[in-house]
């Protein structure tokens, strides 16, 4: 009975009171659409940071295999990048590489916090040639895992497929930024000749993916010298580097 009372005494309240209760019920709502309104806003401002962070590989683990830098004259390694001539370089040896057997033993180990392991391996970076025309690209092969976090938009034909990443199938996808993209007609069968250094290759195109500019690398030069992607079977790619003993490169 109390309890009824309690509730009849504040009705009446509020009955005696309507423009106190109005103002009373219009702050409430006012002060819950604030809330709501900030929240999704933040929603979306950390949703977009951080599908931009995730388009750059913010949330990958590169590891690649790179020449120790030599020791200077007290014994410390140098510090910092360091770019080397060509000719002081060492070959890897079949021990440098990133192995099967360490691929594995990540996946055995972290499966469930890793979507995949990308793999690729770079030809080099030349030219693609179509009569006097030319476009600059870099030639990489690429295994199943690649675009699970570097997915670009297909705009023409298809990726390549899980059972043309072994081998030595000589088919690759170009960007649409570049003579042999489809800009100005349909590239799919055409033939891809690219020289990088001294090595001459041949691949039949089999798709065109939209190419997208990173900010973080901006290019105000020509359209033609803009650099863009040749994604090949890895391994294509490990035929023509010869590197069969293993993996310079892996992003988890």
């Amino acid at each position: 009975m109390l309890i009824i009372e309690n509730i009849m005494l504040a009705l009446n309240g509020l009955r005696s009171n309507k423009m106190r209760t109005f103002l009373t019920m219009l702050g409430i709502i006012i002060g819950i659409c604030a809330v709501i309104t900030i929240m999704t806003l933040g929603q979306s401002v950390t949703n977009k940071f951080t599908d931009s962070m995730q388009s750059i590989g913010a949330s990958n683990v590169t590891v690649m295999i790179q020449q120790k830098a030599d020791e200077d004259e007290d014994g410390d390694a140098a510090q910092g990048m360091m770019f080397m001539a060509a000719e002081n370089q060492k070959v890897p040896t079949e021990n440098d590489y990133i192995t099967d057997d360490m691929l594995s033993s990540l996946r055995e180990n972290y499966d469930s916090e890793m979507l995949g392991i990308a793999l690729s391996e770079t030809v080099g970076t030349g030219k693609a040639e179509k009569g006097k025309l030319y476009t600059n690209v870099t030639v990489m092969g690429i295994n199943g895992d690649y675009f699970l976090s570097n997915a670009p938009a297909v705009l023409s034909g298809r990726m390549l497929t899980a059972d043309e990443l072994g081998g030595d199938r000589r088919i690759a996808v170009v960007s649409d930024n570049n003579l042999f993209g489809g800009k100005n007609g349909n590239a799919i069968g055409e033939t891809l000749e690219v020289t990088v250094g001294d090595s001459f290759y041949e691949y039949t195109i089999v798709g065109v993916y939209q190419y997208e500019q990173n900010v973080y690398m901006m290019n105000f030069g020509s359209e033609k010298d803009i650099n863009t992607n040749v994604y090949i079977p890895i391994g294509t790619a490990q035929a023509a580097t010869h590197s069969t003993a293993g993996y310079t490169m892996a992003t988890v």
